[in-house]
């Protein structure tokens, strides 16, 4: 991965968000597991795996969605049984790559964090002028 990763952007409204997330969950975990692949293999501990505006009368907020190796560490067994369970093969390959190289690298979490911590998840009101 020499070229620098061009983080997807969307804009929706607020009423979309909800439906956004599960409509496009193929999508985003093929973000996930890019940006996961480029943090492992460039030893990154945090990078945005994608920006979703939502637009709300007249503001934007901005969710930036990150990754930590905490998150990679933990959560990348579950990610891959949703893949397999969605038949997503191609995902499933990639993804078991990913855990062979964090066991033969010995990567190991390097502190806990919980669900929507700042380090996942950073918003900010964006005036629409």
């Amino acid at each position: 991965m020499d070229e620098a990763r061009k983080i997807l952007e969307f804009e929706i409204s607020e009423s979309e968000l909800a439906g956004f997330m599960e409509n496009n969950r193929p999508i985003l975990a093929n973000e996930i597991i890019t940006t996961a692949e480029e943090m492992l293999y460039n030893q990154i501990d945090v990078a945005t795996v994608c920006k979703i505006k939502v637009k709300k009368g007249n503001t934007k907020t901005i969710l930036h969605c990150r990754l930590t190796i905490d998150d990679v560490v933990r959560d990348i067994q579950s990610l891959l049984d949703w893949s397999v369970e969605m038949e997503e093969y191609e995902l499933s390959h990639r993804i078991k790559l990913l855990i062979d190289y964090i066991n033969e690298n010995d990567i190991r979490r390097k502190k806990k964090t919980g669900f929507g911590s700042y380090e996942e998840f950073r918003t900010e009101e964006e005036s629409s002028t």
